[in-house]
């Protein structure tokens, strides 16, 4: 016969007493502390926010973009050139990168071109930004890529669509 309870006159010599109460007793639970429903609401779309890289070395367009970023639903970081936004790039995933062409050190082409080799998957993220469309090298790299681009000054409807397409 197996049974978990040990009684008297079974082959042991113990008697049948309940364990005493130790620290591996349950003890009462305290209630749960509730999460406000608007703080939970706005921690579910903090959690299911995308994230924007936005990068370009003029600090007010790149703060300008940011904040439409935020108003499109994106939590945004900021690099002032593409050396820097590798950086970040390295911490983790964006959903979205918005490059400049011109910046110093390493440009948007040169970034596109880095991301291409080793990211593709980030490299049809960005969207080019930029003022120079005269130059022939960046209308012909423009050209070559499938990227969508914003000529600056751009218009907030061409801007809002854009981002919603990629």
């Amino acid at each position: 016969m197996h049974s978990s309870q040990r009684r008297p006159g079974n082959g042991t010599d113990q008697q049948e007493n309940p364990a005493p109460a130790d620290r591996h007793t349950a003890q009462p639970t305290r209630p749960h502390a509730s999460i406000p429903a608007e703080k939970a609401s706005k921690l579910a779309n903090d959690l299911s926010k995308k994230r924007a890289l936005v990068i370009d070395d003029d600090a007010s367009c790149r703060r300008l973009l940011a904040v439409l970023l935020s108003r499109e639903g994106y939590d945004t970081d900021e690099a002032e050139n593409g050396k820097i936004a590798l950086d970040k790039l390295e911490q983790g995933e964006y959903d979205l990168i918005i490059a400049d062409i011109h910046m110093p050190q390493l440009g948007g082409q040169a970034l596109y071109a880095h991301l291409r080799s080793c990211r593709p998957h980030l490299a049809r993220r960005i969207v080019f930004v930029t003022g120079d469309t005269v130059n022939e090298h960046v209308s012909e790299f423009l050209k070559s890529v499938s990227n969508p681009c914003l000529i600056k000054p751009f218009d907030l409807t061409d801007f809002s669509r854009i981002v919603r397409e990629v």
